[in-house]
């Protein structure tokens, strides 16, 4: 990711269906935690595709090094289940403004 645009992330849940789940998205560096809930989530094969995407003003509170992603969700029972972290790398941006 390159700070200040709108990336768009494509994430697999492999083995699992929770397409009918609560889904939420947690992207972390240190203190910075931005959290997309609900994204659009597709079956593919067996398989959970979740797409989401972060605002200029989300990618921007991200400093260049690494962060960390995590597909989290609960059913309707209140059960919670999560990936493992992923880490990601966040890019420099010379025009460090919100277009």
């Amino acid at each position: 990711m390159i700070r200040y645009t709108t990336p768009v992330y494509t994430l697999t849940v492999i083995g699992l269906d929770i397409t009918a789940e609560t889904v939420y998205v947690t992207f972390r560096q240190n203190g910075t935690v931005v959290t997309i809930t609900s994204p659009a989530m597709a079956l593919d094969h067996g398989n959970t595709v979740i797409t989401c995407s972060l605002t200029q003003q989300q990618s921007a509170k991200f400093r260049a090094g690494q962060m960390e992603v995590q597909v989290n969700w609960t059913d309707a029972s209140g059960d919670r289940g999560a990936t493992y972290a992923k880490q990601v790398p966040v890019d420099v941006q010379l025009l460090e403004e919100v277009k």
